[in-house]
């Protein structure tokens, strides 16, 4: 099999036999079908990606025909590492050399039409931007969708995926993890969600739905724990804000007076192992900081774009 270029797609078949081809037929079967093409069949000029070009040859057997009175080689559209092929023109050489080493030599030309079957999944802000596509090409002989989902989804803490079904039958529904094209959680919000499905006729139909997403974030911030707390500064002039979590993703420690000004902001890696963040009791103008009580916020962010916190309080003598 051979492109429009004259690149090698792929090698058919490969054999000895025990005449020289007189009669040669190509006819298309579904690749569900398990009957072999006969001198009978009709001949066809073009195979899709769904089907098998059976290539029948009359009064011809290979070793593995042997008494069946012919042979019949097939080919499904694919190249020589298994991959469907494009639409176009193809040209399928059949080259046979008899004892004496002549050449008996049949070219045929083929047109390949590929057929797409697949859902697609676009969910939309309420800015109307496009924060995620999901796309899976499987079978569909549906001809009529729509979203059955609720008004309200909730992407709940354990990080569940959400069943987006769009059909009656067993399968039609596409999983959503909740994040967006970037990996990032997105946030709460009004969003459209859109369905796409090109069924095996060709057919595409499309249907939508305006939701409300409720994101509950996902807990992975375990715990939190300044040492020394209460901390006297003409002793240990530091404290160590220490935390311990599941996943990946970057921790942002701030601090701020009882009043609720910034002191200062420091941050680090968020891994699964204990860590820590030192403060030399500074401010971020590098002022020692004043005797009296503030407030510590943890901050974790993931790397799938969840966020999560917790507030613990310090003392400083």
């Amino acid at each position: 099999m051979y492109n429009s270029a004259g690149e090698l797609v792929k090698i058919i078949a490969e054999s000895r036999a025990n005449n020289m081809m007189s009669l040669v037929r190509f006819t298309a079967a579904p690749e569900e079908s398990n009957v072999q093409g006969t001198v009978e069949g009709k001949e066809s000029e073009v195979v899709t990606n769904k089907q098998v070009l059976e290539i029948f040859m009359a009064g011809l057997e290979t070793p593995d025909s042997i008494g069946t009175g012919h042979t019949v080689f097939e080919w499904g559209a694919t190249n020589n590492a298994i991959q469907d092929i494009s639409n176009g023109s193809y040209y399928i050489k059949i080259e046979q050399k008899d004892e004496y080493g002549h050449s008996n030599v049949l070219i045929k030309e083929i047109q390949v039409i590929k057929i797409e079957e697949y859902v697609e999944v676009n969910i939309y802000n309420s800015g109307g931007e496009l924060v995620r596509v999901i796309k899976e090409n499987r079978a569909s002989s549906t001809d009529r969708v729509s979203l059955k989902i609720d008004d309200m989804l909730v992407i709940d803490k354990n990080g569940s995926d959400l069943s987006l079904v769009y059909g009656d039958g067993v399968g039609e529904y596409i999983r959503w993890d909740g994040l967006n094209n970037q990996g990032k959680a997105v946030s709460s919000g009004t969003y459209e969600i859109q369905v796409i499905v090109k069924n095996v006729q060709g057919q595409t139909i499309e249907a939508s739905k305006t939701v409300i997403i409720l994101n509950e974030g996902k807990k992975f911030l375990e715990s939190v724990l300044i040492t020394p707390n209460p901390v006297d500064k003409k002793v240990l002039p530091a404290v160590l804000f220490r935390w311990t979590g599941s996943g990946f993703g970057e921790m942002t420690v701030s601090i701020y007076t009882i009043n609720g000004e910034l002191v200062r902001r420091l941050s680090a890696k968020f891994e699964t192992f204990f860590q820590f963040i030192p403060w030399d009791l500074r401010a971020a103008n590098g002022d020692n900081v004043a005797q009296g009580y503030y407030v510590v916020v943890f901050e974790a962010v993931s790397k799938e774009g969840f966020t999560d916190r917790k507030v613990e309080k310090l003392a400083i003598k």
